[in-house]
Formats: C-alpha cells, structure tokens, sequence
C-alpha cells in the first residue's frame, strides 16, 4: 500500500489545480493514511517558488549549476540573463543519459561555463552577480567549503545562493553517516576536487531503497533494507577509482536540516563561510528536501562584525529546528 500511496501523492504534485482527477486522487490519498493532508504538499510550483523566493530572475542576473533538463530558470524567463555551469558539456550529459528514462536529454540545457579545472571567479572573469541557484547539487561536492567560497566570491554584496538540499532520513543516503565539519575542513585543505575513495565506498556499499512515506512514518526496517551493492562490488569500485582520473559523481556531503545548519554555524566561527541565512525551509511531511537561501556578507563589513552577524543570525534558525 506504501507504494501506491507514494505514485499517487507524486502524481498529485505533477497535476494542475484545474484538473478534477486531482480532488479524486486527494480523496484516495486520505483513505490510505488519513493522518496526511495533501496541502501539506510541495507541489512543483511550489517548489520553484521557495527555490526563487529571494530571486527575481525577470531582472536580475544569475548563475544556475548543475541544472540538466529541469532548470529552476529558463532563458526565457530571465531574458537571457542566466548562465549555466556544470562540471561538462551538454553533449556529453545527452551522451550520459541517453538511456535514463528519467531524463528527457532533449532538454538538457547547453553549458555556457565548465566548472572544473578553473575556479569559478577565473571561469566568469571576475564577473559578480545577484544569485546563484543549486537543486540537489551541494551534496555532490567534494570541496562543499570550497564550493561555497568560490561562490562567494562571484556574488554581489547581499547575493543569494539558493540550495535545495536532499535530507539523508528520507533518502538513499539513510544508513550513511552524516558529514562531520572535520571531513568539510579536510577536504576543504586538501582542495579536493575529486570525490574520496571513502565516498565511492560508502555509496556503493551503503545506498539502500527507501520509501520516503515509510521513513517519515517510521515504517523502515534499517536491517533490512535493499542493499544497492555489496561491500565487495564496493570495494572492487574503490580500487577501479584510484586507478583511474575519472570523475565519479556520487554523494560526498550527507546531511539533514539540523547537521547543515550546525556544521555551516561552526564553518562559520571558523571564518570559513561568507554567508547568512536569508530564508531556510525544514523538510515537510512525504517530502525529501530542504531549502536555504544564504546571503553573501557583504565585503565592506570587517571579520568581528561578519562573526558577531553570523553568530546571531545562525541562532535564531537552530533554535527553530533544535
């Protein structure tokens, strides 16, 4: 039944309000579990508007990464002022995905900066702008403190970087530990900018199948959960890795609301992060993300008046979640 219940709220997120189907699927939603009410539900519209709720891209100019065929901003939209970064180009993403039923490749957005060898300052030649937009994107990152100053660096004062960030109790991710500030501040000196044999092992061998509405009903069973791979075709993936120069996208920073609130916090007093929160969304009921939208500190304010600014403006959000 957990399975049904899960097509049919997805379902309920694709239809327009218009359609009479919906209030029939609303109706079939409640009998199977009454204690949910579908207007506790992001729906996709919905979603695009928290991700832009500090951005107006019809007159501002913006940076989306890792965007693929479902941009949070068109060019259309933004009157040809959003620029797309991604880690290749958008041939080789067609080539990629070409049999993921998933993704329709024909709507792959073309890639107008590679973001890899270069930092993001060099590639935009020094360019700042008003925002920049990441869906599911900051868990890939091998250098998340990295990624996070380089960012800044291409923000104008008060700019916004808006995340939507997948929360690792309702996902893939649910037997993994949660990333730690030493293993931010590691990669971050190391300026890594591949993921770790850790990370390739820990999903391989770690990645389960979770039913989300199972997981927020406390349904999930973690001994036996459907193992993705096994520890030794994780182990044999570890050791193709380091043999080779090849980029393996997997998830490195693994994290939930609170974690990444607490590690950015003390990112923070480490003078590390040139953010503050300027909106923070918690993961809703049948959901499996977040939101924050961070605001570039300005330049002109001094290091005491950045950690006096950060410490208080953190607080006031840990203690909404704690």
């Amino acid at each position: 039944m957990s399975r049904l219940y899960g097509f049919l709220k997805y379902i309920y997120h694709l239809l327009p309000e218009s359609l009479v189907s919906k209030n029939g699927i609303n109706m079939i939603l409640k009998k199977l579990n009454p204690d949910l009410s579908t207007r506790n539900l992001p729906r996709i519209s919905d979603r695009k508007a928290i991700i832009l709720s500090k951005i107006l891209p019809a007159t501002q100019e913006g940076i989306e990464i890792g965007a693929l065929c479902w941009p949070m901003v068109t060019k259309e939209e933004s009157g040809g002022k959003i620029y797309y970064v991604d880690f290749s180009t958008a041939e080789y993403l067609r080539e990629k995905y070409k049999n993921d039923p998933n993704v329709n490749i024909s709507d792959i957005v073309d890639t107008d900066y590679l973001w890899g060898e270069q930092t993001l300052p060099e590639l935009v030649n020094g360019k700042l702008f008003d925002y920049v937009v990441a869906s599911h994107v900051i868990e890939h990152v091998p250098n998340m403190l990295g990624w996070l100053r380089e960012i800044a660096l291409v923000l104008k004062d008060n700019g916004i970087l808006a995340l939507a960030i997948p929360d690792k109790r309702f996902t893939f991710d649910y037997k993994r530990d949660l990333t730690s500030l030493g293993t931010l501040v590691e990669s971050y000196l190391m300026d890594k900018r591949r993921p770790g044999i850790k990370d390739i092992f820990d999903q391989v061998s770690l990645a389960t199948k979770v039913n989300a509405l199972d997981a927020w009903n406390k349904k999930i069973d973690s001994e036996n959960l459907e193992h993705h791979g096994t520890i030794q075709q994780a182990l044999e993936q570890a050791k193709k890795y380091l043999s080779s120069e090849e980029y393996e996208d997997v998830h490195v920073n693994i994290l939930t609301p609170l974690s990444f609130l607490k590690i950015l916090e003390q990112a923070c007093q480490l003078d590390l992060v040139d953010f503050v929160i300027a909106e923070f969304s918690d993961t809703t009921y049948g959901s499996h993300e977040f939101f924050v939208s961070l605001q570039r500190v300005p330049r002109s304010i001094n290091k005491e008046e950045k950690s006096t600014l950060q410490a208080k403006n953190f607080l006031t959000y840990l203690n909404k979640i704690s």
